[in-house]
């Protein structure tokens, strides 16, 4: 809005509704601008019918000014043009100003203009446009998959990056993308062939050579690198991959977002540019990204299926606009027609002892004490949206129902202190609640607590855990459920394998190579539970729930895929929708 800011000033001098006797001098005096210029402003905010100016006649008489609307009707407006220019950190700073009445009432407004949308032939083709628009409060993003930190993270590069093959968590089998074919006779000896043809989003194209050059970037203590042999140019479409040790697991692993493959020379010369403005291969590039919000654009040249979106549109949100975690568009009932949706996440809460530290914690019958006192109820009271766990495994805690009820066995009278790490994976995101309900347990078994936030990104190893005798925290498992709890076992970020003592990292160690000499998927999960199971009866972890996200869906969407995936967001290289009379998908 033209003026706004003199308006706002207005609105403050003068009560609204009523006329205020007042002169082009006095008006200039408090906008502290020329005469001149206050006649071309009162004339304008007079035309647009933001205030009445009435020049009286006759002698000594002053002109009038009569303000329409409060500074409150003001800003709530002035709020809503700005999201509707695409101005959405300057609205938001509005609206932080305004009252608790109309923030709802922006935010209930909001919420109606995301989401799906039309632009009429906008596009070179001369062709319409099919937009996603959605606010989300996490978008201080790291897009390079070397250096994911987040689920959003993972989820954003999945979007922009192609790895040389996917999972599909619906068959439980690989499929082909940068690598149409791969083999292996060994288990040890592993050729990738690749597509021809592809292309990065900067036009050059992508050979052997490039995924060569990503794998370079991984430090050599990384889990599979340390199994690495060599890697080996055949062709430039022919890779090979010599391993140390049989992984039949080995290109599952080249599934994950991390070893999503990056054009080199783009990273090496400005890597924070890259973390920005990352080049992939996938079906969406960035095209703009600032403060207001983050634009996906579809990939023209992408090699495989183009998805039906053209354009995404990630509106950066402050925290305490949002109103509720994620995606405004599936948390909220738009109308009858939706209905709400319960959905399990995959991944638990847990609490780990440090068996390894010099101190109590170093006794398996200290540890067992510790594990009697704590009850799983706690952890779920009064929360609808947790899930007693007693496994990663959502389903392996359907199938075994659990109590969680324990019998509490006293310590000795000697002060016992133990130091309790929570990780943190942003300001405010933490497991500091259970933290809490742990050291409440423990009191009652005479042991004394400290509590100290850990921040998840900043871990850097083995020594930097040593200081804790318990950790809480949590995982979210992705579609290849069997690699992700593998991999969190030996994690050197998830608290877990560090806390291990020498047997039980040697048991540990037997266990996953077993699993990954394995071609059998069912002997494959029954040697995990074991290892569990193992973790379990020597009191080195402790399982405490799974989450639920509570989600509307509606019964006649015409969008199809609609969900959230296993980064609890929606993938949107598999949106569409469908056109003319409904009826039944094939």
């Amino acid at each position: 809005m033209k003026y706004f800011d003199y308006l706002i000033k207005l609105t403050e001098h003068f009560k609204p509704g009523v006329g205020n006797e007042t002169t082009i001098f006095d008006i200039s005096e408090l906008l502290t601008c020329s005469e001149r210029h206050v006649k071309t402003i009162v004339q304008y905010l007079n035309d647009e019918g933001y205030i009445k100016w009435k020049v009286q006649r006759g002698r000594g008489k002053k002109p009038t000014i009569t303000i329409i609307y409060s500074k409150e009707q003001l800003c709530l407006n002035y709020a809503k043009q700005k999201i509707q220019q695409g101005q959405y950190q300057q609205a938001f700073r509005i609206v932080e100003s305004l009252g608790d009445s109309s923030r709802t009432d922006i935010q209930e407004w909001f919420i109606k203009h995301v989401g799906f949308s039309r632009l009429q032939k906008r596009n070179k083709a001369g062709e319409n446009l099919d937009i996603l628009t959605y606010p989300f409060y996490e978008t201080d993003l790291s897009m390079d998959p070397l250096h994911i930190q987040s689920r959003h993270d993972s989820h954003m590069v999945q979007q922009i990056f192609d790895r040389l093959v996917e999972y599909d968590p619906n068959t439980c089998q690989l499929m082909p993308s940068i690598a149409h074919s791969w083999e292996s006779v060994d288990g040890k000896l592993w050729t990738f062939y690749l597509h021809k043809g592809i292309k990065f989003h900067h036009g050059r194209a992508l050979t052997s050579e490039d995924v060569k050059l990503t794998f370079s970037r991984y430090p050599k203590e990384d889990i599979l690198m340390a199994n690495m042999e060599w890697i080996e140019i055949i062709d430039k479409d022919v890779i090979q991959f010599q391993l140390k040790n049989v992984d039949y697991l080995f290109p599952r692993h080249l599934s994950g977002m991390r070893f999503s493959i990056v054009p080199l020379e783009v990273v090496k010369n400005n890597h924070e540019n890259f973390r920005r403005f990352p080049i992939g291969s996938g079906p969406y590039k960035i095209t703009q990204h600032n403060e207001n919000n983050i634009r996906l654009e579809v990939f023209a040249k992408y090699f495989g299926v183009r998805p039906w979106l053209d354009r995404i549109e990630i509106i950066k949100t402050p925290t305490p606009f949002k109103g509720e975690e994620g995606i405004q568009l599936l948390l909220h009932s738009l109308d009858e027609s939706w209905e709400q949706v319960k959905m399990l996440e995959k991944g638990a809460t847990f609490i780990a002892f440090n068996c390894k530290k010099n101190g109590p914690l170093r006794d398996q019958d200290f540890r067992e004490v510790i594990s009697s006192s704590l009850n799983q109820q706690d952890y779920l009271a009064e929360k609808e949206n947790r899930r007693a766990a007693c496994s990663f495994v959502t389903d392996r805690s359907i199938e075994n129902s659990v109590t969680g009820v324990k019998n509490c066995s006293m310590v000795s009278d000697t002060e016992i202190i133990l130091k309790i790490g929570v990780q943190q994976i942003r300001d405010g995101v933490n497991f500091e609640e259970e933290a809490k309900i742990l050291q409440k347990q423990l009191l009652k078994v005479n042991i004394t607590s400290h509590i100290e936030l850990v921040d998840f990104h900043c871990f850097s190893g083995y020594e930097e855990f040593q200081d804790f005798d318990l950790f809480v925290g949590g995982i979210a498992l992705a579609d290849d459920q069997l690699l992700s709890v593998i991999t969190a076992l030996q994690s050197q970020v998830i608290n877990i394998y560090h806390f291990l003592n020498q047997p039980m990292r040697q048991y540990v160690d037997r266990q996953v190579s077993y699993i990954k000499q394995l071609t059998d998927e069912t002997a494959r999960w029954k040697t995990y539970f074991q290892t569990e199971e193992y973790l379990k009866g020597n009191y080195a972890i402790y399982f405490l729930y799974h989450r639920y996200h509570t989600v509307y869906k509606s019964k006649n969407s015409r969008y199809v895929n609609l969900e959230l995936d296993s980064n609890g967001r929606v993938d949107y290289r598999k949106v569409w929708k469908r056109t003319g009379q409904l009826g039944n998908p094939t």
